[in-house]
Parts: C-alpha cells; structure tokens; sequence
C-alpha cells in the first residue's frame, strides 16, 4: 500500500512534490498546487470572535465530499474527532442550543397561556 504523499505525487505530478519540500510553501503554491484546492463550497461560515483571552475562530465549511477513502482515512488519523477540545466545544454549543430552546418555550407559554 503506497502512502498519501506518493499517492499525490502520481496524481499530481512532480510540481506538487515541490510544494511539499520548498522552504516556503506559499512561494511554490502557485505553481505546484493551482488548482488543487478551490474554496467553493455551498456553506462557508467563517468568523473570528474577540475574547479577553485572545481571538479565537470559528470555520464551518460543507458540501459534497470529493476525498477518496484513503485520504480520509488518513485524516482522521491525523486529526482525530474525540479530543478534549472537540468535547468541550460540543458541550458547550450544546448548552448555548438547550438554553435558547428553553428560552423560547418559556416565552411562547407566556403567550399561549398567559403570565403564570
């Protein structure tokens, strides 16, 4: 089984090796990746929010996958779902949604039944 990085390097030819191993990748991007990767998707939500602690942002980009199962196999290797981070941001998005939803059942009581 060949590796992710000699899969590309057939695919994509001896230009995209260059990206990988030039000391700058941003100078060799030009050439060896165009066209590689596009930014048109269907939702691409990205926001950066001010803290005390510093700035932090959000990305949520979505639609139909175009990665073979290798490569995705090998970024989940890489990049795992269950982490301390990932577990921590979904408790909390979770709480933010069961407040918002309580909050709106409490104000629609409040107009269907009155203050109570």
């Amino acid at each position: 089984m060949t590796s992710i990085e000699d899969q590309v390097l057939e695919r994509e030819g001896p230009a995209a090796a260059s990206v990988a191993t030039a000391p700058c990748a941003a100078e060799a991007a030009p050439t060896g990746a165009e066209g590689a990767w596009t930014p048109n998707h269907p939702v691409n939500f990205r926001i950066s929010i001010p803290l005390l602690v510093g700035r932090y942002y959000v990305t949520i980009v979505a639609g139909p996958e175009r990665r073979n199962a290798a490569r995705r196999r090998h970024e989940r290797r890489r990049h795992p779902m269950i982490t301390a981070g990932n577990l921590f941001f979904i408790a909390v998005l979770g709480s933010v949604v069961g407040l918002a939803a309580l909050a709106a059942l409490n104000l629609l009581t409040i107009h269907l039944f009155g203050q109570v």
